[in-house]
C-alpha cells in the first residue's frame, strides 16, 4: 500500500516528534510529522542521502520498524512500514547503544540557565525544528527563543529588558530572506540602536551571494554561515558555535 493513498488519514493523525533512522551503521535524526498503522511522514534534513529501505525507531510511539521510502518532497519523506506492524508494535530489537531520539518539545536535559540566551530568527518551520533538535541532540543547554520573521525579531528586541518582557539575547542567529521584515532590515535597525548594536549577530542563510556576504559584514555582523545541505553539517555548525561563542569568547553584557 502506497503512503500517498493514506495521506488524508495521516493528516488527521497525532503529530509526533523525535525519531531516529538507522541504515548501514549510520544514524540520522528525523522529525515524525504524522503516523498511521501503515506508514509515516518524516522530516529529514538531507533526504537525498537516505536509502530506499531503513529502520525507524520512534520512542514515544513504541515503534522499531523497517521502512520503505514511498515518496520525497523537499525535506519530507513518506514511508511505508514493511509488514504493516501497526501502532501497537513494541520495541524489541532497538539498535543497542543508541541514544534515545530527541523530542524538540521535551524539556531540555541540560538546564537552560547554564548557557547564554540566543534569539533565532528563521521563517522556515522545518528549519526551526531541525535547529532546535541539533542543539538538544548536542546536549547544549542554551535558552533558545525562535521568531518566524524579522518583524517579530524586532518586537522581541524592543520588549527585551522591560519589567514584564523577555530576556535580552546575548547572541542573535539571523536568516536573511524572511517575510515582512527581512534580515538586512533587522541588521540595520540593530546597529542603529545604542542598546542593541553590541549584540553579536550570526547570519545563517542559504545565500552564498558575494553581495550578501559583503553587505552584511558592512552592517556589522560577527559571522556569516551558509546553511549546510545535510544534518551532519548542521550538528557541526551547532557544536562549533558552542565551542567558540559559548566557551571561548567574552560576550558583552546584555542590554
Amino acid at each position: 500500500m502506497n503512503l500517498l493513498d493514506t495521506r488524508p488519514r495521516l493528516e488527521r493523525a497525532a503529530i509526533l516528534r523525535g525519531g531516529t533512522i538507522y541504515f548501514a551503521g549510520k544514524t540520522v535524526p528525523c522529525i515524525v510529522r504524522a503516523i498511521s498503522e501503515t506508514g509515516a511522514r518524516l522530516l529529514v534534513y538531507s533526504p537525498d542521502r537516505l536509502p530506499a529501505t531503513f529502520r525507524l525507531f520512534v520512542e514515544i510511539a513504541h515503534m522499531d520498524v523497517d521502512c520503505e521510502v514511498a515518496w520525497k518532497r523537499g525535506k519530507e519523506v513518506g514511508v511505508d512500514f514493511v509488514g504493516f506492524p501497526g501502532s501497537q508494535h513494541t520495541i524489541q530489537n532497538a539498535p543497542a547503544g543508541k541514544a534515545r531520539p530527541v523530542d524538540p518539545h521535551r524539556p531540555a536535559d541540560v538546564a537552560a540557565s547554564s548557557k547564554i540566551p540566543i534569539l533565532i530568527a528563521e521563517d522556515d518551520p522545518d528549519d526551526r525544528m531541525l535547529i532546535e533538535t541539533a542543539f538538544r541532540e548536542s546536549g547544549l543547554g542554551y535558552k533558545l527563543t525562535f521568531v518566524e520573521d524579522g518583524e517579530k525579531a524586532l518586537d522581541h528586541l524592543a520588549a527585551a529588558g522591560a519589567p514584564a518582557g523577555p530576556s535580552a539575547p546575548a547572541l542573535i542567529i539571523l536568516d536573511l530572506n524572511m517575510p515582512k521584515v527581512d534580515g538586512r532590515a533587522v541588521l540595520r535597525h540593530l546597529k542603529s540602536k545604542q542598546q542593541l548594536k553590541r549584540i553579536p549577530v550570526i547570519v545563517f542563510t542559504t545565500s552564498n551571494a558575494e553581495e550578501d556576504v559583503e553587505s552584511t559584514y558592512d552592517l556589522g555582523i560577527s559571522s556569516y554561515i551558509v546553511k549546510p545541505s545535510h544534518y551532519d553539517g548542521l550538528l557541526e555548525v551547532v557544536q562549533l558555535l558552542d565551542q567558540y561563542w559559548g566557551n571561548s569568547v567574552l560576550l558583552p553584557r546584555q542590554p
